[in-house]
């Protein structure tokens, strides 16, 4: 059942159109427990610690570009960072483009964790 549920994810979101190369303004916000040690929509375990884990936006259509699961890409807010599409956030939108960065990767790009939302620009190949 969970193995469908995957794949059904990953079927929707590689069904989508891709978002363009060259840079994507939104905002991030960060995701650590309880989702730390769950399985991904990759299949690779959930590491909160893992500064290049990133969710993207779960939009199964083809009218909404989004992130391909296992794009890599940079985001830079104070800081840059290279990061690997490997789950997807269904809370997330599209348009305009929000990201969940693993706990590691949003410590990474943004020093204060106070409010946990921080704009970004996603820099895709």
């Amino acid at each position: 059942m969970i193995l469908a549920a995957i794949l059904a994810m990953m079927l929707a979101t590689s069904a989508a159109r891709p978002l363009p190369s060259g840079p994507h303004h939104g905002v991030a916000t960060w995701y650590g427990e309880p989702f730390h040690g769950r399985t991904m929509a990759v299949g690779a375990v959930y590491d909160q610690h893992d500064p290049a884990t990133v969710a993207v936006p779960l939009w199964p259509s083809t009218t909404v570009p989004v992130i391909p699961l296992g794009t890599h890409f940079v985001v830079c807010a104070h800081r840059c960072i290279a990061v690997e599409a490997r789950d997807t956030c269904p809370g997330c939108r599209a348009e305009p483009l929000h990201l969940d960065l693993s706990r590691a990767a949003f410590a990474a790009i943004e020093a204060r964790h106070e409010d946990g939302v921080v704009s970004i620009v996603a820099i895709l190949p």
